[in-house]
C-alpha cells in the first residue's frame, strides 16, 4: 500500500549520512528511521525549527499507554 511507497521514497531521499546527521532533534529526541527524517523535514519546512516539541506526541509514548 501507500505505507510501503512512502518508506521506499524515504530510502531514496535520505542518504545514510543525512540520516545519521539529522536523526537527533534539537530537544534530544532520536528519529528511528529514514522515513521519520523525511516526515520531520516536511514538518520543519512548514513550521520551522522548534526546540520545544513537548506538545508533540510520539508513537512510542502512545504505545506505552
Amino acid at each position: 500500500g501507500l505505507g510501503f511507497l512512502l518508506a521506499l521514497s524515504a530510502e531514496e531521499q535520505v542518504t545514510d549520512a543525512e540520516y545519521y546527521s539529522e536523526r537527533v532533534l534539537p530537544n534530544g529526541w532520536r528519529l528511528q528511521s529514514r522515513e521519520a527524517v523525511m516526515y520531520y523535514r516536511i514538518f520543519r519546512e512548514h513550521f520551522g525549527e522548534m526546540a520545544d516539541l513537548s506538545w508533540m506526541g510520539r508513537m512510542e509514548e502512545v504505545a506505552q499507554v
